[in-house]
């Protein structure tokens, strides 16, 4: 059989619509298209209005070019030769992707050196399809973010023994697949996974919209050193402090004010005695735990949009906090013992109903960033702006009067 014949049965195999036959198509396709020449050759066949070999030149020096964007580029143009050839041979669309994926990661095998690709963002690609099996191709893959509308991963998809990071983020993906024991980060936020058969047991980092579903297993990730999340409950789990390892941590809750969030912290929260890093914007937040001050090595903090009325007392015992955000709150007033924060070195009050600075501003010798813009501020202490390492300040839309100031800071 010529190989224009073997060819034609290829795209007859592939246009049938039973999958028995499509996969025969793929197991004659891996012998067939063993070479570059003989790989792009088929492409131009499927449709003269591409000319594949052209694009070949994308190719053949692989340390020339971007893997992904080059990938991704011949992908959409396989898919599109598909979709316009099988217009009037009623094949569903989705074949039409799956078939294009599956053909753009068969070139991992006739260019060995793509086997080396570390890295493979593939996000733009459009097609709802299955992820190929052939994936696997890519065996020293690391950074993996599929096309949005893949739905199915393939069993297979844990032999992929070098990935360290998989990004799903907005996908399509109903089920988080099994994967390799290697991953140690999962960006899964806004997707549409309502279920998870177990997650990587070395686990690190995880970005997680869907924390309301999934905290029962989440809480047994005791390896995770970043966690964020999104989340409706108005109490966090009683074994959400047995992540131990936690350096950074962030939960949302609602959008705005009417929205579910947190309405309280956990007594047991000290437990995280190793976290740097908060946030924990946009819940409903009135007061911390007394145990909250003993969360010694934490560094930053931020409580946007939550509803504090008095400053949180416990978070003066937060001597290595450097950057503290609890803007869009209710506060009233600072109180002077912020001077106890040292180290401090940004301070964001916006938009709340301060009236009245403390002059103990005026010892935070490590302030770089002041913003008390959108308050009720009457007077401003004059010796804050003798703070050396001071770079910005932000005091607009306070009812002070600025001819009190230097003509110098006005504008800041």
């Amino acid at each position: 059989m010529s190989i224009e014949m073997q060819y034609k049965k290829i795209l007859m195999l592939f246009q049938s619509q039973n999958p028995e036959s499509v996969q025969q198509a793929y197991t004659l396709s891996e012998v067939l298209l063993d070479t570059p020449e003989k790989y792009f050759a088929f492409l131009s066949s499927i449709h003269e209005d591409y000319d594949f070999e052209s694009y070949q030149n994308r190719f053949d020096n692989v340390n020339d070019f971007d893997p992904s964007s080059s990938l991704e580029y011949l992908c959409e143009h396989i898919e599109k030769s598909l979709r316009k050839l099988f217009t009037n041979r009623y094949v569903a669309q989705p074949q039409a992707g799956n078939i294009s994926l599956w053909l753009t990661f068969h070139t991992a095998k006739i260019y060995p050196e793509l086997e080396e690709i570390e890295e493979l963002n593939l996000k733009e690609i459009k097609s709802r399809s299955i992820l190929p099996s052939n994936i696997t191709n890519f065996n020293n893959l690391k950074i993996f973010h599929p096309p949005v509308c893949v739905e199915t991963f393939p069993s297979n998809f844990e032999h992929l023994s070098r990935l360290q990071t998989l990004i799903l983020e907005s996908s399509y993906l109903k089920r988080l697949p099994k994967m390799s024991p290697s991953v140690t980060t999962i960006e899964m936020s806004y997707t549409r996974i309502k279920e998870v058969v177990c997650f990587p047991p070395f686990l690190k980092k995880l970005c997680c919209t869907n924390w309301d579903t999934f905290h029962k297993d989440i809480c047994q990730l005791t390896t995770l050193e970043e966690l964020e999340i999104d989340t409706r409950m108005e109490t966090l789990p009683v074994d959400f402090t047995q992540l131990t390892n936690l350096k950074s941590l962030s939960i949302r809750g609602g959008n705005n004010r009417s929205s579910p969030g947190l309405l309280q912290l956990p007594n047991t929260i000290h437990r995280l005695s190793g976290l740097e890093y908060l946030s924990l914007n946009a819940n409903k937040l009135e007061n911390l735990p007394e145990s909250f001050g003993r969360l010694t090595s934490l560094k930053y903090l931020k409580m946007r949009t939550n509803e504090f009325r008095t400053f949180p007392l416990e978070i003066f015992a937060l001597t290595s906090l450097t950057h503290l955000h609890i803007s869009d709150n209710n506060l009233t007033e600072l109180p002077e013992e912020i001077a106890s924060l040292h180290l401090l070195e940004e301070l964001d009050v916006f938009s709340n109903r301060i009236t009245a600075l403390p002059k103990s501003l005026a010892q935070l010798s490590c302030m770089k960033e002041l913003n008390v813009s959108h308050n009720s501020i009457t007077r401003f202490p004059i010796e804050v702006l003798k703070l050396k390492k001071l770079e910005k300040l932000s005091i607009r839309y306070n009812p002070m009067r600025f001819e009190e100031l230097p003509n110098c800071i006005i504008d800041w």
